[in-house]
């Protein structure tokens, strides 16, 4: 019996990561009977923001929130025009945009006064897309596997460190030329960071059962999955769920 000279290469020397998405739900959806899709095509989606209800996306890390979360929609529906410029940004001044999302987050929605001041300094946009993020937690866990072997050949034990982080999170779209809410949905969504360890010992000790090789005493988590890698599945699921032509 031999140790598995690809397992050795692969799991020893090199940290394998893994990014994954868990399953993906949408709670509470509703669609305004005007938010078809020949009306979506024929205007603009535009992102206004993201917020949380910590209130810890501002400044940089907003911009670059908001631009990835237009590109992620634009991916998905390169049938609808989506602006992936800060063209919401660009308009207001930074004062009014960060009170804009600081009362957006407290109140959970735009108010009329908000959606008029929005369209006027807008004006091709038509559709307006707000996401407020309400909980944001990550667990980490260790899963240890056995050693196999195979036609002579061991695959050596592994443990398997993980960081998981779910998102649960409110998007709405706006109508400014209506000055309505006609999309809302809530989606919870998982994605999953993987760090794979080979057991230091497990190559030299040849033959021996898993249980039987000594165990280092820890082994490193990965990171916790970036707000950018985490919201890239619930962004996708949104533009799923956007209005899409009748398939025959």
């Amino acid at each position: 019996m031999r140790v598995s000279r690809l397992s050795a290469v692969c799991l020893g020397f090199v940290l394998l990561f893994v990014l994954e998405g868990c399953t993906t739900t949408v709670s509470g959806m509703r669609r305004d009977p005007t938010f078809t899709y020949a009306a979506l095509k024929q205007s603009k989606l535009a992102v206004g923001g993201i917020t949380t209800s910590k209130g810890e996306l501002f400044g940089k890390e907003q911009a670059s929130v908001r631009q990835n979360v237009a590109r992620q929609i634009a991916q998905v529906r390169p049938d609808l025009k989506v602006d992936k410029s800060a063209t919401v940004r660009r308009r207001l001044s930074s004062a009014a945009f960060d009170k804009l999302l600081a009362e957006y987050a407290a109140l959970g929605g735009l108010s009329y006064p908000h959606l008029e001041m929005l369209r006027k300094k807008l004006g091709r946009s038509q559709y307006l897309l707000f996401a407020n993020i309400e909980a944001d937690r990550t667990r980490f866990a260790v899963k240890p596997t056995r050693a196999k072997e195979v036609n002579g050949v061991i695959t050596p034990a592994l443990v398997v460190t993980s960081a998981e982080r779910t998102l649960k999170v409110r998007v709405q779209v706006y109508d400014l030329r209506m000055a309505r809410m006609v999309w809302t949905g809530t989606i919870r969504q998982g994605t999953k960071k993987e760090r794979r360890h080979i057991r230091e010992d497990a190559i030299a000790t040849q033959g021996k059962k898993a249980d039987q090789m000594k165990q280092p005493k820890t082994y490193a988590y990965p990171e916790s999955p970036t707000i950018d890698d985490a919201l890239a599945g619930v962004f996708k699921t949104v533009a799923q769920h956007m209005p899409a032509p009748f398939k025959k």
